[in-house]
């Protein structure tokens, strides 16, 4: 219900925002591919979802068009009864030109994003399982049929500026961040686990307009999060806090055969975590276990705009 309610918000928004619609490429920003994104002068807003990860997705013969849509790899787990649901948005402001000094690069903006995740998968032994991009933690007393359920919520406030040079832009940008996580484990033993993330990532995307058809573009950000965890078992509970490093890249090309078509490849390394909570529950080690956790992805997709007045 709550992601009802915050799909309906984030819609109203982006018909206040603007009647016009604005082209992805013409942000300053880069939003996620197939997003909605509308603008009104220096303020923009973009929102994506909710899309879900249905049971089965790499089932050609139950979902063919899913099974084609799907962009990660083997090493991302295929759950027969695996489902996710992820909604997300950002709204943001850029700066008129001449606001601040040179220095400072041109189309300073800053964002403010959400995002809301749901996922539920059967239960996995020992390390982290990653569905859907999605870090899950692992429950090394956990049988295979044993269930899990985990819903997250994050907001953020960004910062970014662009620096051009010819053909190549290079945009830094700052970040900070508060996320809450919970995850419930179902089987012998039924266990909760919640973990709070306060933390800042530092970023760099760059961009080289080969020609006026070819543009190619890499970047990434790295962080490190304060993080408090809590664990409640029909036996035991427990605290405790750890420092995760966190990281994600990509590598992407878009070619534009015309002004309102074009095909995009992209590939990278989503949500690297270096401290994914999990339970240890079995023998006198009970309590918390961390492990590292990540997902490579990789896609392609064509985007036709039409023009309406």
């Amino acid at each position: 219900m709550k992601q009802q309610k915050c799909s309906a918000a984030l819609a109203a928004i982006l018909v206040i925002a603007s009647s016009t619609a604005l082209r992805a490429e013409d942000l300053p920003v880069s939003p996620p591919p197939g997003a909605v994104a509308k603008s009104s002068g220096g303020l923009y807003i973009w929102g994506d979802g909710p899309w879900s990860k249905p049971a089965n997705p790499n089932n050609a013969e139950q979902n063919p068009e899913q099974a084609v849509q799907q962009v990660t790899p083997p090493s991302d787990v295929s759950l027969s009864s695996a489902s996710s649901e992820v909604q997300r948005g950002a709204i943001g402001y850029v700066f008129p030109s001449g606001t601040f000094n040179p220095r400072w690069g041109s189309n300073v903006r800053t964002e403010f994003g959400a995002s809301q995740t749901k996922a539920n998968t059967p239960g996995t032994t020992g390390l982290p399982q990653v569905y859907n991009g999605v870090a899950l933690g692992g429950c090394s007393g956990c049988s295979n049929t044993s269930g899990t359920d985990y819903s997250a919520s994050e907001f953020s406030a960004k910062a970014a500026t662009d620096y051009k040079f010819d053909a190549l832009t290079v945009t830094p940008s700052v970040s900070v961040f508060s996320g809450r996580n919970h995850q419930d484990f179902y089987g012998p033993t039924n266990s909760a686990l919640e973990w709070n993330d306060t933390g800042a990532k530092i970023g760099v995307d760059t961009k080289v307009d080969m020609n006026s058809q070819v543009a190619v573009g890499v970047g990434g950000s790295y962080g490190r999060a304060q993080r408090s965890v809590t664990l409640g078992a029909d036996d035991f509970s427990t605290s405790g806090t750890t420092i995760p490093h966190v990281a994600k890249g990509e590598a992407k090309i878009t070619y534009k055969p015309a002004p309102d078509f074009s095909l995009n490849g992209f590939a990278g390394i989503s949500n690297y975590d270096s401290k994914v909570p999990g339970v240890a529950s079995s023998g006198s080690s009970k309590g918390i276990d961390f492990a590292p956790a990540t997902n490579m992805y990789y896609g392609a997709g064509a985007t036709y705009r039409f023009e309406t007045k």
